[in-house]
């Protein structure tokens, strides 16, 4: 994982913040199981207004294939995108609002996994 997300060179400033040991871990724990160092994990709660949920064990599977699906979907977009830049041939106008369309079905899923109180 890398130490810092933020370019060193930006306006950022470092905050230390002091917590007790049994909630910094607990906090790490949830850090580690949505896969990123805990600054990221912090910083992205305070800037939502609170800590994600976590993906019930359950759903997790659905979660992680869901996660490639929307990765396969950028990848479209951005070859959709490089073949408008290249004045390829066919006509792709229909197709962005198609990927978004897609794209926010696949978000709406996901959500649904982390709200599911199974």
């Amino acid at each position: 994982m890398p130490r810092c997300r933020i370019d060193p060179d930006s306006n950022a400033v470092a905050v230390k913040v002091w917590l007790p040991p049994d909630l910094r871990d607990a906090l790490k724990a949830r850090a580690v199981a949505a896969r990123q160092p805990l600054s990221v994990f912090l910083r992205e709660a305070l800037l939502r207004g609170g800590l994600p949920r976590p993906v019930p064990a359950i759903n997790r599977d659905a979660w992680q294939r869901l996660a490639g699906l929307a990765a396969n979907l950028n990848q479209v977009s951005a070859a959709l995108h490089l073949a408008r830049l290249a004045h390829r041939p066919g006509d792709f106008r229909a197709l962005p609002a198609l990927v978004a369309n897609l794209r926010k079905e696949v978000a709406s899923l996901r959500a649904s996994l982390v709200d599911s109180d199974v």
